[in-house]
């Protein structure tokens, strides 16, 4: 059919495809079983590929628009060409002009993978994706080291790209990855440090892989870049947001991870915050952590009997609004067309 009624995806199946295939051979591990499994683990419980998807789109839709320039930086390909690729074998850079870009959106599943398994061991959380979280199967310590290898390799990985400002690009979000944790681990509950932790957390990993992607693709087009950029940030906000509303009304096993986790882990999130706002006796609960019998099923009553979830899910939209419009300088295309209806995914998302 035409391209209306194709989901956002379609384009990049095949990329989905080849990547899901080969992404487990990056963090093989030869000397050690354990590390090998360990590091496969979560990999194998394969999540949405969100991340993998949005990098490569906006590799795509960043492409140089006219031809002949494209050509000439890409292999003699043009997007189109580039796009309409087969699913293939991803393990030579130099095999496809868009290997390079792949490669990046598989790096960036990994350190999104290690950060998951530091993630559930700061949260002492027991399920990830419907099945035991990693450290509850090797342990704590094995867990921690696992995700240092996982960034370990994505480091080794992201080198071979051989473009030292993607390197700094990704650099940069391992970083805030890092600060946001400890932010969110000293639980502090202002709108303020709510917004800079979920951007550390959520959106600077997306943000800037996908300005990685948008460098491969067109090396010094700042605007285009600065786009890129921006729209991978609305749409971690976005992310982070619809995540936050679905913490009080998805069920376990949708989320596959324990409902209402958030909010008896101590971390605040929008919903919360917004309720505390307005509502003293909600305020004065999150000033003490919820540590009174009865606070989590009061603070629940709270946010389901106010509009705050309602709220939440309109600063989603409007995160994505901004992400949309942060595309408007960069040429109309399929992958732009796709990185639009994507944001659609985003905001309806169940678990």
């Amino acid at each position: 059919g035409n391209s209306k009624d194709k989901g956002p995806l379609e384009y990049i199946k095949s990329d989905l495809e080849s990547m899901a295939d080969h992404i487990g051979t990056l963090v093989k591990n030869q000397q050690n079983k354990v590390v090998d499994h360990a590091a496969g683990y979560l990999l194998q419980h394969k999540g949405k590929m969100l991340r993998p998807a949005i990098v490569a789109l906006s590799g795509y839709a960043a492409m140089p628009a006219d031809e002949d320039v494209c050509r000439r930086l890409h292999g003699g390909m043009t997007m189109m060409e580039m796009m309409q690729g087969e699913k293939r074998e991803l393990s030579d850079l130099n095999a496809h002009p868009f290997n390079k870009h792949l490669r990046l959106a598989e790096v960036t599943e990994i350190v999104h993978t290690a950060s998951l398994i530091h993630d559930d061991v700061l949260d002492e959380s027991s399920t990830r994706r419907g099945h035991p979280s990693l450290h509850s199967v090797v342990g704590i310590k094995v867990a921690v080291l696992t995700g240092d290898y996982l960034l370990a390799r994505a480091s080794h990985w992201l080198a071979t790209l051989g473009d030292n400002r993607v390197v700094q690009c990704v650099s940069q979000a391992l970083e805030d990855l890092t600060v946001g944790e400890v932010m969110q681990m000293e639980g502090s509950n202002t709108m303020e440090t709510y917004l800079q932790k979920s951007f550390n957390k959520t959106s600077s990993l997306i943000a800037h892989s996908c300005k990685g992607a948008a460098l491969l693709s067109q090396p010094t087009n700042e605007a285009v870049h600065g786009a890129i950029f921006a729209y991978g940030k609305h749409l971690g906000l976005a992310f982070q947001i619809v995540d936050d509303v679905l913490d009080f009304t998805s069920t376990d096993t949708e989320m596959g991870k324990p409902a209402m986790a958030d909010l008896k882990s101590g971390v605040f999130t929008l919903p919360v915050l917004l309720a505390a706002e307005r509502n003293p006796k909600m305020k004065a609960m999150l000033d003490r952590k919820f540590c009174l019998e009865g606070d989590i099923d009061e603070a629940m009553h709270i946010i389901q009997s106010s509009d705050v979830l309602l709220e939440s899910k309109v600063r989603a939209q409007n995160e994505v609004k901004s992400a949309i419009s942060a595309l408007e300088v960069i040429p109309d295309s399929s992958a732009k067309e796709s990185m639009i209806k994507l944001t659609d995914l985003v905001l309806s998302r169940r678990k």
